[in-house]
């Protein structure tokens, strides 16, 4: 087996080492051959093919839970040095880009980027990287403490103290 790409390979030396031979490589990577060597003869196959890109990985999200407008860095491997065409999406919003290297990408949370739990991911031409999770809030998050005093409940396994509210973040 050979990762050769299919086809008919000539032998490098053509005839200059009194070698003749060629190869054919057939779709599933087996090889066909006929080798004549004489006495003091060589023959070298080889093949330059397309250097392709590793492929891009997105390790880490920073931070995790953001709101509208907040910027947010995403760190990884082989995003590319320039930005050219690539774009950073929060699912389906397109996020403008702050800065673009090989291993950090800076976005800004799209302004219509709906409260949820999302993924984002980052495109080129040449890829879509792996997606990673976080949260969108529905604004700044105020803290508050409810506190209750001499609540008698009869049961505690049937009575219970719900908080509800209209965002996201409560009914998750």
């Amino acid at each position: 087996m050979t990762s050769l790409p299919a086809g008919i390979h000539s032998n490098r030396l053509d005839d200059t080492l009194h070698s003749r031979n060629r190869i054919n490589i057939s779709l599933t990577g087996s090889i066909t051959y006929n080798l004549f060597l004489d006495d003091q003869s060589s023959v070298i196959w080889s093949y330059n093919g397309i250097q392709l890109s590793p492929r891009p990985m997105l390790g880490s999200v920073a931070p995790i839970q953001v709101r509208s407008g907040n910027k947010i860095a995403l760190e990884g491997s082989n995003f590319g040095t320039v930005k050219r065409d690539g774009q950073v999406h929060f699912g389906d919003r397109l996020a403008p880009i702050i800065s673009w290297s090989n291993t950090r990408i800076v976005a800004t949370v799209p302004s219509d980027a709906p409260p949820r739990i999302t993924d984002i991911t980052v495109r080129t031409s040449y890829s879509t990287y792996n997606p990673y999770s976080i949260r969108i809030l529905s604004g700044i998050q105020i803290p508050v403490t409810f506190t209750y005093n001499n609540i008698f409940i009869n049961n505690r396994y049937t009575e219970n103290i719900y908080l509800t509210g209209n965002v996201f973040e409560l009914g998750q």
